[in-house]
């Protein structure tokens, strides 16, 4: 199995602040690619400020941790950064999000959305072919 990288981003500062705002948060994804074959993973994400810190647990113990940047831009847009790189960028509303990532070699989509604490995440992951569902929980309220 490839490792999937989902990155269920969509990035708080400026415009999108108070579409996500700073908190841990966690829950489940489930991968499916175009074949039918599935994986669920874990995910774990701390918004602080402008930074977001992600761990993915995968299945066969593999756990991978992202750390990323938030660069406010204008009406609604941002640019994701990470060690110093630009990595992506999208557009926020009220309380939906786009991202398009490339990252360690991997294109990815997103779009976010914050309702009632919890955090839906749809996209796909081209570079491997699996699209992914994520619902995360705030819990530190």
């Amino acid at each position: 199995m490839n490792l999937f990288f989902s990155l269920l981003i969509c990035i708080g500062t400026g415009a999108n602040a108070a579409v996500f705002p700073d908190g841990y948060y966690s829950g489940e994804g489930v991968a499916t690619n175009a074949q039918g074959s599935k994986f669920k993973y874990k995910v774990e994400l701390t918004i602080d400020k402008l930074k977001w810190k992600y761990t993915y647990h995968y299945p066969a113990n593999k756990i991978v941790t992202y750390e990323m940047d938030d660069v406010a831009q204008t009406n609604g847009f941002y640019k994701m950064i990470s060690n110093g790189v630009e990595v992506g960028s999208g557009y926020c509303g009220v309380s939906q999000c786009r991202l398009k990532l490339n990252l360690n070699a991997q294109k990815i989509d997103v779009t976010s959305h914050f309702l009632d604490n919890i955090m839906y995440v749809l996209g796909e992951n081209a570079t491997t072919g699996y699209y992914f569902e994520e619902n995360l929980n705030r819990t530190d309220l």
